[in-house]
């Protein structure tokens, strides 16, 4: 302001002239610092040096030059992502902090990977759709919430069609199994270690990165003992209800898989003679691109009879 009341009152006649350059300013996004809380989007005239590095041209304000893992990471991602929501790469800043964003998103869960400006890596955050009632969500180790970003490079599938429970999956069925067998008899006293299998062999073009299942059990029959981690991924047990029969299971893996694997063992005791089943009930499947695939999925009971 004092400079234009300046040029008015000594140089009249450039008023208009600083006004100009003002525009052109705003114009050409040279005004990005002033944009507070607001993601903004860079050139799309990006070129990648000799030395692998990635220059935006005509933006140097926002960041001179992209470290190659950066864009490695940002095309690794891209490829992943291609049949989903896209990934992109942002420039952040937080006052005098800088870092690299970059970002794959698949509707039903995420990734994030971060980087300073040498391109090495500071953390990485998945996060998913899969809510456990009780138990708090793993925070991000960065807050990009605090950040004014700028995506500097974006890819898009265009229109994706996300199926839901209802729609017909044809490429094939993943079996979710509470043992090896429909059945088996023990005595009274007796331990019983039943492992919950995914058998995701027949899926076809599909694959399986994330299940979430509720088992089910007669307490009075079978008692429970304890739960052990099983050979796929990261295992989340809610056991809070294991007296009354109830167990809750989800697992995650973000590279996905079309082979058989066991999702976790639960040991029983069985308590007293009788007979009950070992009920799944599939909530949610999804792939690694987060699609939900819970309608190629089915369940397979175990009879336990207790002697």
């Amino acid at each position: 302001m004092w400079v234009c009341y300046y040029a008015y009152m000594n140089q009249k006649g450039s008023i208009t002239l600083i006004i100009v350059v003002i525009i052109a300013v705003v114009a050409t996004g040279g005004v990005y610092f002033a944009l507070k809380g607001k993601q903004q989007t860079a050139p799309k005239d990006i070129s990648t040096n000799k030395k692998g590095s990635v220059t935006v041209a005509g933006n140097s304000a926002v960041t001179p030059e992209i470290p190659k893992n950066v864009i490695e990471k940002y095309q690794e991602l891209e490829k992943i992502y291609e049949q989903s929501l896209g990934a992109t790469l942002s420039y952040c800043t937080k006052g005098s902090e800088s870092i690299y964003d970059v970002s794959g998103n698949g509707g039903f869960s995420a990734v994030s990977f971060y980087f300073d400006t040498n391109g090495n890596q500071l953390a990485e955050y998945r996060r998913g759709d899969v809510i456990i009632p009780g138990k708090e969500l793993p925070k991000p180790p960065i807050n990009i919430l605090e950040y004014e970003c700028t995506v500097l490079k974006e890819s898009k599938s265009g229109d994706i069609n996300i199926p839901t429970e209802e729609e017909n999956i044809p490429e094939g069925t993943v079996v979710i199994r509470a043992g090896e067998t429909e059945s088996v008899n023990i005595g009274t006293g007796d331990q019983l270690t039943v492992p919950v299998v995914v058998d995701a062999s027949d899926i076809g073009n599909l694959s399986v990165a994330s299940v979430d299942i509720t088992l089910k059990w007669n307490p009075s029959v079978l008692r429970f003992v304890s739960t052990s981690q099983g050979e796929f991924g990261s295992l989340t047990i809610n056991d809070s209800e294991t007296g009354n029969g109830v167990i809750r299971a989800v697992t995650f893996n973000a590279e996905g898989t079309t082979q058989s694997f066991t999702m976790f063992e639960v040991k029983f005791q069985a308590e007293s003679s009788g007979m009950t089943n070992l009920d799944v009930t599939v909530n949610v499947v999804g792939d690694e691109f987060g699609i939900n695939i819970t309608s190629a999925a089915s369940s397979r009971d175990l009879s336990v009879v207790v002697n």
